[in-house]
Order: C-alpha cells, then structure tokens, then sequence
C-alpha cells in the first residue's frame, strides 16, 4: 500500500535553502542533498513507520538523512494514507519548531 506524500509549505523552503546551500559549499558531491531527500520520500511513501518517533512529540517521526546530515520530520495520517513532511532541519541546529 503506498501513501501520498505531501511536503508543507515551511519544509519546501527549508528543502529549498538547503538544496541552494548545498550546490555551492559542496563542490564534489553538489546534488547528494536532493538524491537523498527524493530516496527518503521513496522509501516514506511505502514505509512511513520507518521514521523514529520524535521525543518532544508522539504524532511526529524523524528519519535522518546520513551522508548529508539533514532529518525529515513527518506526520503519518493512516486513514488517509498520507505522509506529510514537516521540516527539513540540519542535524547541527536544535530541533525545528513543531
């Protein structure tokens, strides 16, 4: 069974920065952000259990993305057999507000 994902607004921009970010400071590897994201979206859409549960709240999950040390922080809505993503966050800054 496969979910809809759905990116909110404030995880778009956060995906957005990170990406443009990324392409300049990361000469060698300039597009392992996006590749990242898009297999972690993949792998969300039909395993959206994967995803740790967040410790400041029960209904949202982390899955970290390694190489390049960003987490996606997301809600699975079951019923509607949706995901939606709602922060991008480097692992470097404290949580995102959520």
């Amino acid at each position: 069974m496969k979910y809809q994902v759905k990116i909110a607004e404030q995880a778009l921009q956060e995906y957005e920065i990170g990406v443009a970010w990324w392409h300049v400071h990361r000469e060698r590897t300039p597009s392992l952000l996006e590749t990242e994201f898009l297999e972690a979206v993949g792998i969300l859409s039909v395993q959206p259990e994967i995803g740790v549960l967040s410790s400041d709240n029960a209904d949202v999950r982390r899955v970290l993305l390694r190489k390049s040390r960003y987490s996606i922080y997301y809600r699975v809505n079951r019923l509607e057999q949706q995901v939606e993503i709602l922060s991008f966050w480097h692992n470097s800054r404290e949580q995102p507000p959520i």
